[in-house]
């Protein structure tokens, strides 16, 4: 192990999130495709087909969030 990442690892939670935030839109930020497994594609294609199927079983994320008590953004 780097002792740059093991610098990293003994950060505290939140500069810890706020590495992962930054890390995450730096992936966004370079415009490259991100490798997705053909099981992945597959599930993500079996859930596409149960809402075609099923659209009463939606939830909606407003709902989601309400039930969750997630903070709104």
């Amino acid at each position: 192990m780097s002792s740059e990442l093991a610098h990293l690892l003994t950060l505290d939670v939140p500069a810890k999130l706020e590495l992962i935030g930054a890390l995450w839109q730096s992936i966004g930020d370079r415009n490259q495709p991100i490798p997705v497994s053909d099981a992945l594609l597959d599930e993500l294609d079996r859930r596409k087909e149960l809402a075609r199927k099923h659209p009463e079983s939606l939830v909606p994320w407003e709902e989601i969030r309400r039930r969750s008590g997630l903070p709104d953004v």
